[in-house]
């Protein structure tokens, strides 16, 4: 068999799964299907198939992804393998089955070929209006376990954006028999602000417009979608404009403005039908547009919101289907700059990046909060889309902005004081060649100690494998063991059975001997004979194999036993060197300390200063866990949030919550890296002879009174 594979641009890509090409044993495979095309102008549509076992290792392909039906590239096409124009297209093959129980996890990855016409050229893919890949040059991927013995389905769910040739608005773009455009707009055709809302003096003020408008042909059902509230942010603040209020202007004289300061000072939507002419025919096109009253004084602010359609079925509860790569309408557009200031102009679907169409990652469904079909806009009862609690989000930024607050001041505490000490009564070189005969020392123990260590290891190490070996000697003689006792009983028993009735007499003519007849005694008797000494030596036998192995299993105990012991006394040897070695050292390091120590004052400063940037180390490094661990859920916990839909506030919360975390640990990062490498500079002067001594490297680092202007700590000797 061959796998199947049913490819539909414009509705669901099916998998039933796939396998090898050529011929797989019964119940192995995977089937493939997709539905039908409904792009007009369309021939055929080519697809190239992999199936890959849990290895990654290739069952079976077919086509290249590298090169198209065009170039000679053996794929599967609707021409040969479906409906022609229709892009229903079937293939059938087997997959990897061997696995545990005969189950193996396969995977299927489906690259859209190419698109082509009747003549037989290629539909170019642009990215952009002409048509847009879903699957990309990755391809589109699902994981199936493969059966023996079963069929296994698989189903991809893709959808490809074309351009619709409608000419309404700016350019328009299926979306399966769909067809949409879209636009923002924030001048006119002579590159002027528009002016249409009325502010409150009844003047028209400066105004945005985002539009979209979708048709689904005769007698199609389209549903408009748009993902939450419309954001309007302006430097860091968001104002979210429901999308589904009555059409006309949102603030009236009984729902005035809620805030006069901010960057909105009205909006409108607008939603309709209308006749649209579609491939020759009539079809009902619907529209949903919002015009945003925008003051251009205000700085840094921008207008997002993502929408799609569909017909009326095609998504549940708002949900984007999970097996699907769907296309979506992405609004993000740069309204006015850092000074204020409109920086828009018109900016049609796909003209840029800011409206543009874009697939949902493939089988990650998204959630469309509000709905337009014609009649009415209704919001979505999922959980996603509902009132959200975000107290506790809005408390944990202000804790966050709080402990950021905190770190500045912890930083600033780093620069040490100016410590001046006269007549510390040490000469700074003679303590110098003390320190360095104590490094000598130290050095010689640090070699030894490390050579010691590992040969200890080494030994451990050994000692760890032999167990290892020993105890799975054990566990085979042990199963060995299992196996010649029950050969052992079984015999034993059948001797046992035929001493008790060696012979039967069934008639004067039969005897039976363990379920054998014979006819005659004399028969039946040396059979009874020969399968009495049979029995007995495979008694013998298993008993004696038996005997030996718990030989065995005793002398691998007692190994075992022994080896144990070493290691023990290997670890504790290992314990005592490292404990010896530490004895050691810390008395090398006392008499380092006592020469470092013999300025007592320059030795209490030092100790103070350095446990004081220790803690602030252990302070930085605990607060940059705790708050990337605490800001991280909050993030996390928020886009799960914004992922089902959230809104506008909990949109920017994420945003505040990221932004506050890099500044926290960048910050944090900072006070542990000024902390740690902070040096402490003693300047010493010995009969008007100046040196800068550096308590980190233990040595003199400059010579000359200039030094000590930039000391921290200076002795002074007559």
């Amino acid at each position: 068999m061959k796998a199947l594979l049913c490819s539909s641009l414009a509705g669901a890509l099916a998998l039933v799964a796939c396998a090898d090409t050529g011929t797989a044993p019964p119940g192995r495979t995977v089937q493939i299907a997709t539905l039908p095309l409904t792009l007009p102008g369309i021939a055929q549509a080519c697809f190239d198939l992999r199936v890959a076992n849990a290895a990654n290792e290739t069952v079976w392909s077919k086509g290249d992804p590298l090169t198209s039906w065009a170039d000679g590239d053996e794929t599967i096409c609707s021409g040969q393998y479906g409906s022609g124009p229709g892009g229903d297209i079937s293939y059938v093959g087997p997959c990897d089955a061997s696995g545990p129980n005969g189950v193996q996890s396969n995977t299927v990855t489906v690259w859209v070929d190419g698109l082509y016409d009747a003549g037989g050229d290629d539909i170019a893919d642009d990215g952009q209006s002409n048509w847009q890949n879903p699957c990309g040059a990755e391809g589109c991927t699902l994981a199936f376990d493969c059966k023996e013995n079963q069929d296994t389905a698989v189903t991809f769910n893709l959808t490809i954006m074309r351009d619709a040739n409608q000419g309404f608005f700016d350019i328009a773009v299926n979306f399966e028999d769909i067809f949409c455009s879209a636009k923002f707009d924030c001048t006119d055709a002579n590159d002027d602000a528009l002016q249409l809302l009325f502010q409150a003096d009844g003047s028209r003020g400066d105004t945005v417009v985002a539009a979209i408008a979708c048709t689904g042909g005769p007698g199609g059902d389209t549903v408009l979608h748009i993902d939450g509230d419309v954001r309007v942010t302006c430097g860091g603040d968001t104002i979210a404009l429901d999308p589904s209020i009555a059409p006309g202007n949102a603030y009236t004289a009984l729902n005035p403005d809620p805030d006069l300061e901010d960057a909105v000072w009205q909006y409108a939507v607008y939603t309709g039908s209308e006749d649209l002419d579609c491939d020759g025919e009539t079809c009902a096109k619907k529209f949903w547009n919002i015009a945003i009253g925008i003051d251009q004084s205000q700085a840094d602010c921008s207008v997002s919101l993502f929408a799609t359609a569909s017909d009326a079925t095609q998504m549940t509860s708002g949900w984007t289907a999970s097996n699907a790569s769907y296309p979506v309408i992405h609004f993000d557009v740069p309204v006015t700059g850092p000074t204020g200031g409109l920086t828009c102009s018109q900016h049609p679907l796909n003209g840029g990046d800011e409206v543009k169409t874009e697939y949902t990652p493939f089988g990650v469904p998204r959630l469309f909060c509000y709905h337009y079909d014609g009649t009415s806009v209704t919001a979505s009862s999922d959980p996603g889309c509902t009132s959200l609690d975000l107290l506790r989000f809005q408390l944990g930024k202000s804790e966050a902005i709080g402990k950021i607050a905190a770190f500045e001041t912890r930083h600033s505490e780093i620069a040490p004081p100016r410590v001046d000490i006269i007549n510390a009564g040490n000469d700074l070189k003679g303590l110098l060649a003390q320190k360095a005969q104590v490094d000598v020392l130290i050095a010689r123990a640090d070699q030894q100690y490390s050579v010691d260590l590992a040969n200890h290891a080494k030994q451990i190490d050994g000692l760890d494998a032999n167990i290892a070996n020993l105890q799975n000697d054990i566990a085979s003689y042990l199963d060995s063991r299992v196996g010649i006792q029950a050969s052992l009983d079984n015999a034993a028993g059948r001797l046992a059975a035929l001493g008790a009735s060696p012979i039967v007499v069934e008639d004067p003519q039969t005897w039976v001997v363990e379920g054998t007849t014979y006819g005659s005694y004399q028969d039946a008797n040396d059979a009874y004979l020969q399968l009495d000494e049979q029995l007995q030596n495979e008694v013998a036998s298993h008993t004696a194999v038996i005997a030996q192995l718990d030989a065995e299993i005793l002398g691998a105990q007692a190994s075992l036993q022994q080896k144990q012991g070493q290691l023990v006394a290997a670890l504790a040897a290992r314990n005592e060197l490292i404990a010896s070695y530490d004895e050691a050292n810390n008395g090398r390091l006392d008499q380092l300390a006592t020469v470092l120590g013999n300025i007592s004052a320059k030795n209490d400063f030092i100790a103070q200063r350095q446990a004081d940037l220790g803690a602030i180390v252990s302070a930085a490094t605990a607060d940059k866990v705790s708050f990337q661990a605490t800001n991280l859920g909050y993030i996390a916990d928020l886009g799960a949030i914004n992922q089902s839909g959230g809104n506008a506030t909990s949109v920017q919360l994420q945003a505040d919550f990221v932004d506050l975390l890099d500044a926290g640990v960048t910050l944090l990062d900072q006070t542990i890296d000024h902390a740690t490498s902070t040096e402490i500079i003693v300047g010493t002067c010995i009969n008007f002879e100046c040196f800068c001594f550096d308590t980190a490297s233990n040595s003199v680092v400059s010579e000359g009174v200039a030094c000590i202007q930039s000391a921290d700590v200076i002795y002074y000797y007559d």
